[in-house]
């Protein structure tokens, strides 16, 4: 079973996304706040994270160089419903 990381403050997007991949198979593990996903990534082993790019805590690349840090391989689809092309 893939073990995956939602990383999403928007409640309605996290409980689908989560609902979703638990209807395909996959274990997962949902967090509000980046602070609180880095602290599982680190001490779990995991397939993928999808990640917000804003969060209320931590900006999200920051969360993204902070996962990879971690560990690199680590595959990181990062998602935003904000049209910065920016970032």
């Amino acid at each position: 079973m893939y073990k995956i990381v939602i990383i999403d403050d928007e409640t309605g997007m996290l409980h689908f996304l989560e609902k979703l991949f638990q209807i395909k198979g996959f274990s997962v593990h949902t967090f509000e706040t980046g602070t609180a996903g880095i602290e599982f990534i680190k001490n779990n082993t995991l397939d993928a994270v999808l990640l917000d790019i804003k969060l209320p805590d931590i900006d999200g690349l920051e969360v993204l160089k902070q996962i990879k840090n971690i560990n690199k391989n680590i595959p990181v689809v990062v998602m935003t419903a904000y049209g910065d092309v920016d970032s």
